[in-house]
């Protein structure tokens, strides 16, 4: 993952030898710091038990489901007019409101950010400094974007799931929550069929085998996986299907389904069915095999592919290759 605005401005603070001077410093009163989407202040010079848990539980929540951010417990917010457009106005450092206990505060937030949110956050960093006028200090917490977004604020009224913009922690509108539940996942799935003309050792008679291979050639593991396959001859007689060793067989009326009892990893294939033919390719100039699947796992979209093997690709050892696509499901827009 790039590096963040968040994470350098932490690691600046971490790297600075005098790290009260750096904080102050914010506070220029010629161009003081502006809260913005991934940086926060509070003071918390009179700050209670309840109100530190219901802003740590907010601003977990909203940065972690945005692109992370810090939190500055000890320094205080006013509105001033934008320099870019007058006629708004933005928070901006302004004065500090230490800290009384700067240690305690640290420890608090580090007990309470484990149940702070759902599902809970990992990564958050927690740094407390002592002013030296000896009346408190400041407290800086680093919490990285989240991996299993989204994440509710269990501290907060509603339990909302909440979202940084601007300098505000507001509630996503439902199409923007729907798309942090279900986010477009890139699937790519090639689906193989491999001919063998093949002879029946007891008659002799000769027949065509088709083996049905998926082959994951995108970037993310597919997990419950199943395929269900179905084919037919050009004299529209149907294919007999044998399922491979090691999946899971389940019979339905759209054909023979096979689900993978372990996920298919990026690079990996796996032999699902084998298709035979009634017969041999024989003289007919027109023979051809048709073979349909549908596929589906977790997360995803169904997928389809279909595939007709011809003569030329019966009549010797041959692959044929399609991609499968994502099946668009009635009401769907």
């Amino acid at each position: 993952m790039a590096e963040t605005n968040a994470r350098r401005f932490f690691d600046r603070f971490l790297a600075a030898l005098d790290k009260v001077a750096f904080l102050r410093s914010l506070m220029n009163s010629i161009d003081p710091t502006s809260e913005n989407e991934w940086l926060e202040f509070k003071g918390a010079d009179r700050i209670a038990d309840k109100e530190i848990k219901t802003v740590w539980s907010e601003s977990l929540a909203a940065f972690a489901n945005t692109g992370g951010g810090v939190l500055i417990f000890g320094i205080d917010c006013r509105k001033i007019p934008s320099p870019i457009d007058p006629a708004n106005r933005i928070d901006v450092a302004s004065a500090v409101a230490l800290v009384p206990d700067p240690v305690a505060l640290r420890s608090r937030l580090m007990e309470l950010h484990h149940t702070a949110t759902d599902p809970p956050m990992g990564g958050v960093e927690v740094e407390s400094v002592n002013d030296p006028s000896g009346n408190g200090g400041f407290v800086v917490c680093y919490i990285p974007e989240g991996s299993v977004k989204p994440y509710r604020a269990e501290f907060v009224k509603n339990n909302p799931y909440l979202i940084r913009i601007g300098d505000d922690n507001v509630v996503p509108p439902r199409s923007l929550l729907c798309h942090m539940f279900y986010p477009k996942r890139v699937v790519q799935i090639l689906v193989q069929a491999a001919n063998t003309i093949k002879q029946d050792a007891r008659s002799g008679q000769h027949y065509m085998e088709v083996g049905l291979h998926l082959v994951n050639v995108g970037p993310l593991s597919l997990d419950e996986l199943m395929v269900t396959t179905s084919g037919k001859d050009d004299l529209d007689r149907p294919l007999s299907i044998k399922l491979e060793r090691g999946l899971n067989y389940i019979q339905l009326l759209s054909g023979s389904t096979g689900s993978l009892p372990h996920p298919l990893h990026p690079h990996q294939a796996m032999h699902f069915f084998s298709l035979t033919s009634p017969g041999g390719p024989g003289s007919r100039k027109e023979v051809e095999l048709q073979i349909s699947c549908m596929i589906y796992a977790r997360d995803i979209e169904p997928h389809a592919a279909k595939l007709t093997l011809r003569r030329p690709e019966l009549i010797a050892d041959a692959t044929l290759t399609a991609m499968a696509s994502p099946l668009l499901l009635s009401g769907r827009r």
